[in-house]
């Protein structure tokens, strides 16, 4: 699809819905396409909408690159254990996933005294309280950091509603992205009419 504007996301379910009048699902699954997202909302109300956990995961993993702390991840299993709850976050029941962020950033702010106490003790890496400013909200504005990304993009931007997959069977869109990348190595993009009938 070359557009990808709600509009056009608006245009291709009319299209759907008369060819198959009975479309009516009780489930979609989506990456987080707010233009798509949109469109589902609209198109389908009924349904129950839930985003993919894989590209929450993913875009969550590239922040914490932008932040600079991958060489640090790399050397502290804290810091990890820390990301990897971040990731589980949208695994809380419905409603709890602020909460499930704050018992994160408890478990942070905890585990950074430990860290400091042991990199303090065991003469190691010197910015224990680095890393936990970058994770950590400082303040009233929003900051780059993990945390307050994780509450305004994901928790209040998407919203709970979308991101949460409490109880879904199938957590990502891994299954429908792959149909489409077989899909689409073997139709090529101006197909010969030759090939196409072979």
């Amino acid at each position: 699809m070359e557009s990808r504007s709600e509009l056009a996301y608006r245009d291709l379910f009319n299209f759907i819905r008369r060819i198959v009048p009975e479309l009516d699902p009780d489930f979609i699954m989506s990456d987080f396409e707010t233009a798509q997202l949109n469109a589902f909302v609209e198109d389908f109300p009924r349904a129950r909408l839930s985003g993919c956990l894989w590209h929450y995961a993913r875009a969550v993993c590239r922040n914490v690159r932008s932040l600079g702390l991958h060489a640090f991840l790399r050397d502290s299993e804290i810091a990890r254990r820390i990301v990897r709850h971040c990731l589980a976050v949208p695994l809380a029941p419905p409603g709890w996933l602020l909460e499930a962020l704050n018992a994160v950033i408890t478990e942070a702010c905890r585990l950074d005294l430990q860290d400091q106490f042991r990199a303090e003790m065991c003469n190691g890496w010197a910015g224990s309280t680095r890393w936990l400013s970058k994770l950590c909200y400082l303040g009233a504005r929003p900051d780059p950091d993990l945390f307050n990304y994780l509450r305004v993009t994901w928790i209040e931007g998407v919203g709970e509603r979308v991101l949460c997959v409490f109880g879904v069977r199938h957590r990502t869109n891994n299954v429908a992205e792959a149909h489409h990348r077989n899909l689409n190595s073997r139709v090529v993009r101006r197909p010969n009419v030759w090939r196409f009938i072979g």
